[in-house]
């Protein structure tokens, strides 16, 4: 893409498509495409009013409301000429995303039907043009798409039978087609035919014409690609209609041929001469062979000379350069879009789809993949309309549409035969571009004739038997397969999804199914592994049709899956899991299982067994849905099921990794012991001993691999299962390791409760004995079997009631542990223990060493070794405690027992709480119960693996179960209750102590919250990436216990356990009785009062989501309560109270949403201060946390918060704007919803005037027009009428706004305007009512100096009721006027009056508060900006036509004058936006860098369009004429280039560069980001403003060096005084033209402009100057940045070369009560030439349109200055074409200048404008580092050698360092602020 192609948001969603990092992005960019198109196409048709642009693209309404052929069908071609590309992409994922969009676009735009009766009611008006649509084209769409549009509307309707889509000759039939023709005169279609690389221009019709013979060559129907291709349709030219009125063919031609190369606009275009024009040939006439080559000759002729002209029309904002073309990449987008326009009455998708078809034979498999992709979607979308023409009878159309069909099946079926593309993945060969033709071609199956459907099927089936293919002697040869594999597999595949698309008839009317079975069962019988996976999986989709229709081949088809799958060759065998998915769906009908020989199926299931550990995840997975679907089969014997398969199923859950695979085990070994029942004591008990061995083996010790069952034929290469078998913990975690344990030990509890008791000694002397090891992990999984066998037997008490029973003795084991104090030691500490010895052996050797301690006076290390013993060689060590090294040990040893004690408190833990779930389990309680209840709590409370606290929280659950049955004989469940509560308020993050946040009153917590969390986090949410705190771990153990208590009792809760209602429910209806109660003189309230409703709203918040539906009635009560804490006195109440409002809106929606728009939403416009912040916070953690259910409440929310944005609070304010900025997102989902329930008719009312006010909101086209009720002196024009209107409609809602206009369009005017009226209507109102709220009030006007009187001017001029004041002068003058400022309606000042006095401004209140150039305190840190940000004004407005100046962190500052918290804070807004935005300024940033910042343009570009209005020149003027910008490049003189080179080897470029440096690193240290700077200010310390001004000072030389070299020359220094005593001795002057390259070609502008008399005096100064005549007669601007240079023209130029010249000048030195009449006097005096202007001065606000040439001596920094002050001649008025010339100085700091100002311009436009900038374009490698040699070296031509040498020494300026810098330059706004910047010079070298 070019860098000065204009982008749009379309462009942005197109690169999505193309650079987004996950699926999900690319969907979603696909999905705003269809929107797009939903907006452009259907918006327009009168008979789709109903379609909003907020409705989903995906739902159906695009079928059922509309169907027919009105509407803008081309700007559906124009959409997909942006994304038709990208199917050629070579990334997947792009193609894929292409697809996906291809889709939306075509279902958005309905179906285009010429059938539909509405589409031609009669013959003559069958073919209409389309309905003019020019009024409702969005935003997205550029000019150039408008142009290219239209042109093509505007070609006449041809004749329905010339619409044909291919000739007969070239149309594919079923009649001609032979598959052994194809497959001997085809050509195969690779991978790659070594053309990857070529990049033909794709969407061109010459590259058609020629691709559409080529593909009849490579299937060997047609010539090829050797056939003569002219680039031009002759079938269209040399037709028999060829000349006749407008609306003829050739005219339609000849438009074509216009679009099909792109013109190559220059500024001087020399078109070649044309031949003489032949006469036209008669119509209806055969033409001869001499006619029909001229004819040729002269059409390519038309065709060249067409490409070389330019456009006649000259695009506004155009660019160039002189000796530079035009970029042609809108040129290329326009063609692009042309080429896939058809005519008027064909379908609109002819061209695309003949595109995508000759595509689908390219030689590169990724664009045959993309066009398969493209017409899949094409045909399921609009595959209906193709072939059909209007003005034809249906029968026609059928008829058409049946040719069309065949020749694109046929297509297919070509690529099916030709395609050889396999790619290996894994375990099986993929082979995309057959798989997604098959997809194709089922889409095309519902449009085709049930005839052409069957002569696709038998062209299938031959594929796949290959009887013709035989036949012909291609294969079958001696050594040779008898078949073509891949031919075969394709073949599968289209019968695989064409029996998808006709499952409903399969069957039913032919035999077609047999056949399909037939070659099913061939395919399965193939020696090609992936051609059985295929054929197996051909039949999944129709297994209840082979079962209805079928059933009597069901029995050989299961017999050939099961040797389909016993034909096990190797590893990768996926074909099995095919086969066994295939036979899992078989056995699953009744039917199948009465027809088989269950004998046999038996013998044949156990072959399966060697798939358990199959090296394919799918194959494992497919075994054990087959297992399942084996065991459902009640009438099937299940004889097969035995002992191997049970230690398989074991095995399985042990050492599988993957979650799925043991979940599946899992079921099938429940299924399994349901099976067996009582036969499992005979297959399991022989192995229990194995299986508890293998439980039991520790951690870290690798498994006996020959305690496994290994089944036959099951040796495999791979070891899948090598990791965890050896143990080895780098390779498997932890977590996976205890979670297969913990499965098996669960499996062998679930074994022991299904044998007999009888058998149940041996397998307790296992427990009894793992219960009493030294191991903790043995100990706690004992535990776990123990838990499991109770939880499984229907009554564990009666079991235990045995006497002399082993479970009793188990039981009292368990029982005894609780009881027994804990070992001192397990065996998992041993390595722990042995480390502690080594480091005290280390110690001793210290000790004896360093410290000279004899050994035989230090302690003895005995064995065995214990921790005590480590503290005896602590106590030795503290003799020496001057020896270092010792003293090392010693801490190694101290951390080493920490660790020690630490593991020991986690084992404890693990093992108590572990044989404390399985006593509970049991069901028979100790008499004591408070080691059983500490084992569990310790859990909850420390345990940091979440699995095991969710175990020990289950347990809790149980026990307080058995506590409040009857006969239990303690229930301590009030106090495990309480406890549980009071853990789960233990983090004071979530529950904070009242008594320490009492005093806080005012205020909102979700403020503190939204900058705590990031977006997209809810409050009180816990951030898992952080390190878990103890109070938050207490927290989560406690919070899942009391969701298995909420789910343990149902319904039941409130009356088995009322505590907890206790605790969670009665706080909150006690503070409401009290509040209800109280009065304003009662006692404040009680610290325990607090923090009972601070914990009530916790736990309420924590149970309520688990809480049975049953009681939400419960749940409904507690509204009130919560509504009343919400007006609490008490922030933190206040907060508690509406976050646990918002989770009872997820619980119980329809209820508490009810009380949330009725209750709490009018409490927004309450008088209390704190009763807003209330119902802000409630609404505002609503919002937050809700799904899809908020969205019917949507309506009821905006309003009233848009409405606090205003509010007089700043909490409020910031809440309501950031809730308004989520709120706003939703808007578009809620087109189409079902009203809520339960809601009366005035609320529903009151909905639908929301719904109208966020419909204006949202598109400003909407707004309704606004009637002006005062006669201004003045007509507005339509789209100042519009802006007024758009104004008002703010006002009318309390909002603000930014007016950007481009500059001249009147943005004074209509603020004028619009306080004319506004003041009108308040002062009616007064009159009328005399209210407090239409007291008159005063409006502000803030603007730059030069133009108060401007403002002052234009009010009298054109308001009749305005009375201004002009608030300006010195203090003392400015004193005496304020007595004045309350007797009129508006006051303007300028900024820097209001600096000076916002003490007395800002406590006054105005009514509106309007900033002229608003961009002015885009820096959020300068005095400017927060003396203005403290003006009080009921409204506020902004004026600016460059609100972005430099950065996107510039829109935060001006929006927090508007809508403070709006864009959230500005690190929040640096974070989401800034940063990814900058990150692509410099360097050349990753797909993943775009991709960021073009979804941040896109959110803020979301965010912020409802309140900006932003009308472009050339877009509402149509009578302005264009702008040209032209860049005049100078060469710099000798002087120049010397002083130059010695910058370049000075020590002030290294200076320069160590600044830099250490302004990137200071702005990343104070920004978080290098990125970005404060962008200046005047209030900045002066310690960061000298290394800022140090580098702007040497910035400052080498642009006045650039300009002039007086400027910068110094006798002081020596070697400039050198360089001017050469100058003087050569008898020259610097005063002279020779030495300024920029003052020569500055007189030579004003020549050709003709202002000037040459002298003759002085030419031999010039360097060929031009002395021609002048061209014609111009006024001029010359814009200068600093008035020396203005000093420079004016005495080097106009006095001494052009005395005649007559001039202005306005600069700094002119006061501002005179600059007015300066402008004045040059628009009324004719005979003024030049004024002469800095730019900081006379570059806003000014009108200055008696100018139509502009020239810029030197540039700004900021681009928008320039922009700026390029439109004061180029705005509403000017009359003439306006020439902007910009005088550059090559390769020099300028050139640079240039490239950071393009930067800056992309960004800006990407956010405010519609015409955006490409995310290509911030690729800034382009800008060169200012003092590096890339750009030294060519300034100074032929340097000297030193120059050279220097090179090797400078380290050069990263691009970062520079762009900071630069961001941190003061903007300086006046010319005497420059002065302690110029007295700088370069120091000797």
């Amino acid at each position: 893409m070019s860098h000065n192609t204009p982008a749009t948001r379309l462009d942005r969603l197109v690169s999505l498509l193309d650079i987004g990092s996950s699926s999900l992005i690319r969907t979603t960019a696909a999905t705003q495409l269809g929107q797009i198109a939903a907006l452009r196409v259907r918006g327009a048709s009168t008979s789709n009013e109903s379609l909003s642009s907020t409705s989903a693209p995906d739902s159906d309404t695009f079928r059922t409301v509309y169907r027919g052929t009105d509407g803008e069908w081309n700007e559906v071609l124009t959409l997909l000429a942006r994304v038709v590309p990208l199917l050629l992409s070579k990334s997947w994922d792009t193609r894929s995303a292409a697809a996906q969009a291809i889709h939306h676009i075509c279902r958005a735009a309905g179906i285009w039907d010429p059938d539909t009766f509405s589409s031609h009611t009669t013959t003559d008006t069958s073919i209409q043009p389309p309905l003019n649509t020019e009024s409702v084209k969005t935003e997205d769409k550029t000019q150039d798409e408008i142009s290219g549009a239209d042109s093509l509307q505007s070609a006449p309707p041809a004749a329905p039978d010339s619409l044909a889509t291919t000739s007969p000759g070239d149309r594919l039939q079923f009649a001609s087609f032979s598959l052994p023709n194809v497959l001997t005169t085809g050509t195969k279609l690779l991978a790659s035919a070594g053309r990857e690389y070529d990049v033909p221009e794709l969407l061109s019709r010459e590259r058609l014409q020629h691709a559409k013979k080529d593909v009849l060559g490579k299937l060997g129907l047609g010539f090829g690609a050797d056939d003569i291709d002219v680039g031009i349709d002759m079938d269209a030219e040399l037709g028999t209609k060829l000349k006749s009125d407008p609306g003829s063919d050739a005219d339609t031609v000849k438009s074509e041929q216009a679009h099909r190369r792109p013109s190559s606009a220059t500024l001087k275009p020399e078109p070649e001469p044309e031949p003489e024009p032949e006469p036209e040939p008669e119509p209806n006439r055969v033409l001869s062979a001499r006619e029909r080559n001229q004819l040729k000759r002269k059409r390519k002729l038309e065709a060249k000379s067409q490409a070389r002209t330019p456009s006649a029309r000259m695009e506004p904002e155009k660019r160039t350069k002189l000796d530079a073309p035009v970029d042609q990449t809108v040129a290329h987008t326009a063609a692009a879009a042309m080429s896939l326009q058809v005519r008027r009455g064909e379908w609109p998708f002819r061209a695309l789809a003949e595109l995508l078809s000759v595509e689908l034979f390219s030689p590169t498999w990724e664009a045959r993949h993309g066009a398969a992709l493209g017409l899949r979607e094409l045909f399921r979308t609009q595959g209906s309309g193709g072939g059909r023409v209007m003005g034809v009878s249906k029968s026609e159309n059928d008829n058409c549409h049946a040719q069309w069909c065949e020749d694109l099946a046929v297509r297919l079926l070509c690529v099916f035969a030709l395609d050889r593309l396999g790619d290996f993945v894994f375990d099986h060969v993929v082979a995309p571009v057959r798989e997604t033709a098959s997809q194709t071609l089922a889409q095309l199956l519902p449009h085709m004739t049930s005839e052409l459907v069957r002569s696709t099927h038998h062209v299938l089936l031959e594929m796949v038997r290959q009887d013709s293919v035989r036949a012909a002697g291609i294969v079958g040869k001696a050594g040779q397969r008898p078949y073509i594999w891949e031919v075969r597999h394709a073949g599968l595949l289209g019968i695989k999804y064409e029996v998808m698309m006709r499952v409903d008839v399969l069957g039913v009317e032919d035999d077609m199914l047999s056949d399909v079975l037939d070659v099913a069962q061939l395919g399965l019988h193939d020696d090609d592994d992936d051609v059985r996976a295929v054929a197996a999986a051909m039949l999944l989709p129709i297994t209840h049709n082979i079962v209805t229709y079928q059933l009597q081949r069901v029995p050989d088809l299961v017999d050939q899956l099961f040797s389909c799958i016993g034909d096990k060759r190797d590893d990768l065998s996926s074909s099995a899991a095919s086969a066994m998915d295939l036979l899992s769906a078989l056995v699953g009908h009744a039917q199948v299982l009465s027809i088989l020989d269950s004998a046999s199926l038996s013998r044949q299931v156990t072959t399966l067994f060697r798939f358990f550990r199959h090296t394919i995840t799918n194959v494992r997975l497919s075994m054990l849905h087959a297992m399942l679907a084996l065991l459902q089969c009640e009438s099937l014997p299940h004889d097969w099921v035995n002992d191997a398969f049970i230690r398989l199923l074991f095995q399985n859950m042990l050492v599988e990794e993957r979650t799925s695979i043991r979940d599946a085990t899992t079921r099938v070994w429940t299924h399994t012991l349901q099976v067996l029942g009582p036969r499992i004591a005979e297959f399991v008990a022989p192995h229990l001993p194995t299986l508890f061995c293998l439980v039991m083996t520790p951690i870290g010790t690798p498994m006996d691999t020959s305690l496994f069952y290994v089944p036959p034929l099951a040796r495999t290469e791979h070891n899948i299962d090598r990791g965890i078998l050896a143990q080895d913990l780098t390779l498997v975690g932890m977590d996976t390791v205890l979670r297969g344990r913990i499965g098996a030990a669960s499996a062998l509890g679930e074994v022991l409760a299904h044998i007999p008791s009888a058998m149940l000694k041996e397998s307790c002397a296992l427990l009894h004995d793992a219960l009493l090891s030294t191991s903790a992990l043995q100990k706690a999984l004992a535990a776990v079997v123990a838990q499991r066998w109770a939880e499984c037997v229907a009554d564990p008490a009666a079991l235990l009631a045995v006497p002399d029973s082993p479970v009793a003795s188990l039981h009292s084991c368990l029982l005894h542990l609780l009881d027994a104090s804990m070992p001192s030691m397990y065996n998992e500490m041993q390595i722990l223990l042995q480390r502690m010895q080594h480091e005290c052996h280390m110690l001793i050797q210290a000790l004896v060493r360093d410290a000279q301690i004899p050994r035989e006076r230090l302690p003895n290390l005995p064995e065995p070794w214990s921790v005590t013993h480590a503290q005896s060689m602590i106590d030795a060590a503290a003799w020496v405690p001057e020896c270092s090294t010792a003293q090392e040990q010693v801490c190694k040893i101290q951390r080493v027992r920490e660790q020690y004690e630490l593991t020991k408190e986690t084992q404890d833990v693990l093992v108590l709480a572990a044989v404390a779930g399985a006593v509970v389990a049991w069901g028979i309680l100790p008499p004591k119960l408070n080691p059983l209840i500490r084992s569990l709590m310790n859990s909850i409370k420390y345990e940091e693996i979440a699995d095991l606290q969710i175990r020990a929280a289950a347990s809790i659950a149980r026990l307080i179960r058995l506590c409040t049955m009857p006969q239990a004989s303690a229930n301590p469940s009030s106090k495990i209750i309480k406890n549980l509560c009071a853990f789960v308020c233990q983090d004071t993050a979530t529950t904070p102590l009242f008594a320490e946040t009492r005093q806080t009153r005012e205020g909102i917590g979700a403020l503190l919250d939204l900058d705590a969390k990031p977006a997209g986090q809810g409050p009180g949410m816990p951030d898992d990436n952080t390190t878990m705190s103890p109070g938050r771990l207490i927290r989560r153990g406690a919070e899942f216990a009391l969701h298995h208590i909420c789910d343990e009792f149902g319904p039941q809760l409130w009356d088995r356990v009322p505590i907890l209602y206790t605790c969670s429910a009665e706080p909150l209806i006690h503070a409401m009785s009290v509040d209800e109660t109280s009065t304003p003189g009662d006692a404040p309230m009680d610290d325990s009062v607090g923090q009972a409703i601070l914990d009530a709203c916790t736990v309420v918040a924590c149970i309520a989501p688990h809480v049975h539906a049953e009681l939400h009635g419960s749940l409904v009560r507690l509204l009130d309560a919560l509504v009343r804490i919400t007006q609490n006195e008490h922030m933190v109440l206040r907060s508690a109270g509406a976050c646990c409002f918002s989770v009872l809106t997820k619980c119980i929606t329809d209820k508490a949403m009810h009380v949330l728009v009725e209750r709490i939403v009018p409490m927004l416009g309450d008088s209390t201060l704190l009763h807003r912040q209330g119902a802000m916070e409630v609404i505002s953690r609503t919002v937050r946390v809700q799904d899809e259910r908020l969205l019917p409440y949507v309506l009821f929310l905006v309003v009233p918060v848009l409405g606090r944005m205003n509010d007089s609070d700043e909490s409020v304010r910031l809440l309501a704007t950031n809730t308004f900025a989520e709120l706003v997102k939703l808007v578009p989902l809620i087109h189409g919803l079902p009203d809520p329930p339960n809601f009366s008719p005035a609320l529903l009312a009151r909905r639908e005037e929301e719904k109208a006010f966020l419909s204006q909101l949202l598109d400003g086209s909407k707004v309704e027009p606004y009637k002006v009720p005062v006669e201004m002196k003045v007509q507005l024009r339509p789209y100042q009428q519009d802006g007024v209107s758009w104004m008002a409609f703010l006002a009318r809602y309390q909002l603000h706004g930014i007016l950007c206009d481009d500059m001249g369009l009147g943005k004074t005017l209509q603020s004028i305007t619009l306080l004319s009226c506004k003041h009108h209507e308040r002062s009616q109102r007064w009159a009328q009512t005399q209210a407090a709220d239409a007291r008159p009030v005063p409006s502000l006007i803030i603007c730059p100096p030069t133009l108060t009187g401007h403002w002052v001017h234009e009010i009298r001029q054109f308001s009749p009721n305005l009375t201004p004041l002009l608030y300006a002068g010195h203090p003392s003058d400015r004193a005496r006027l304020k007595s004045q400022i309350d007797k009129v309606d508006v006051v303007v000042m300028s900024y820097d009056v209001v600096r000076n006095d916002v003490q007395d401004l800002a406590p006054r209140s105005w009514f509106y508060c309007i900033l002229d150039e608003g961009h002015v305190i885009c820096s959020p840190k300068t005095k400017t900006t927060r003396s203005v940000k403290q003006i009080q004004a009921q409204h506020r407005l902004i004026l600016s036509g460059t609100p972005i100046q430099n950065n996107v962190l510039e829109l935060w500052s001006l929006f927090d004058f508007l809508m403070p918290g709006f864009l959230g804070s500005d690190q929040s807004f640096h974070e989401r936006f800034a940063r990814p935005v900058l990150a692509c300024r410099s360097g050349k940033p990753s797909a993943s860098d775009k991709e960021a910042a073009t979804l941040a343009l896109e959110a803020l570009h979301k965010q912020i369009v409802p309140f900006l209005l932003r009308r472009l020149k050339e877009d509402v003027l149509n009578d302005l004429p264009p702008k040209i910008i032209q860049d005049v490049e100078c060469e710099l003189s000798d002087v120049q280039k010397k002083l130059y080179d010695e910058f370049i080897k000075s020590k002030d470029r290294e200076s320069v560069e160590d600044a830099l440096v250490e302004t990137a690193r200071k702005g990343k240290n104070d920004n978080g980001d290098d990125d970005v700077g404060s962008g200046g200010g005047d209030d900045d310390d002066d310690d960061d403003k000298l290394p800022q001004q140090h580098v702007f000072q040497k910035l400052q030389y080498l642009r006045k060096l650039a300009n002039h070299p007086s400027l910068v020359l110094d006798p002081a220094v020596p070697a400039q005084k050198k360089l001017l005593d050469q100058v003087n001795a050569s008898r020259g002057t610097l005063a002279g033209l020779i030495h300024a390259p920029k003052l020569q070609a500055l007189r030579q502008l004003l020549l050709d402009c003709g202002i000037g008399v040459e002298s003759q005096s002085n030419d031999a100064a010039l360097i060929g100057a031009d002395t021609g005549a002048s061209v014609s007669q111009h006024r001029v601007l010359i814009f200068c940045q600093m008035k020396q240079m203005l000093d420079v023209i004016e005495r080097d130029l106009f006095r001494a070369l052009m005395p005649s010249v007559t001039y202005l000048r306005l600069d700094g030195s002119v006061s501002s009560d005179r600059r007015h009449g300066i402008v004045q006097s040059f628009n009324a005096d004719p005979s003024i030439d030049i004024l002469l202007l800095t730019t900081s001065v006379g570059g806003l606000g000014l009108t200055l349109t008696g100018a139509d040439t502009v020239i810029f001596v030197e540039h700004d920094w900021n681009p928008m200055k320039d922009l700026q002050a390029m439109d004061r001649a180029h705005r509403l008025g000017q009359k003439k074409v306006v020439n902007v010339y910009r005088l550059i100085t090559r390769d020099t700091l300028e050139a640079n200048i240039m490239g950071l100002q393009q930067f800056k311009m992309n960004i800006a436009n990407s956010v405010v404008t519609q015409q955006n900038k490409s995310m290509e374009n911030m690729d800034t490698d382009r800008i060169l580092d200012l003092f590096g040699p890339a750009a030294a070296e060519p300034a100074i031509g032929q340097a000297s050698v030193s120059a050279q040498n220097a090179k090797s020494k400078t380290k050069g300026i990263s691009q970062k360092a520079l762009l900071a810098s630069l961001q941190q330059t003061p903007d300086v706004h006046n010319d005497e602020e420059y002065a302690d910047m110029e007295q700088w010079r370069p120091t000797a070298s």
